[in-house]
């Protein structure tokens, strides 16, 4: 629900300055979460699928960020 009025601000003309920075740093923040989820989730399983699942995930939530 946060990414979707998130979403709505960053889409709306009528959003100020303010409300698209925050709206962006709602976006960010549970897009790191999500990609951290992923890299512990990877981290736990000890299926080979689900492992290169969860990492190509990541990659594509954090492509910036440095693998480990």
């Amino acid at each position: 629900q946060a990414i979707q009025m998130a979403c709505q601000n960053l889409t709306n003309p009528a959003s100020s300055q303010q409300q698209v920075l925050s709206a962006a740093t709602v976006v960010a923040k549970h897009t790191s979460s999500l990609c951290n989820s992923c890299r512990l989730a990877s981290s736990k399983t000890a299926n080979p699928v689900a492992k290169r699942h969860f990492v190509q995930s990541a990659k594509v939530c954090c492509p910036f960020r440095s693998e480990e």
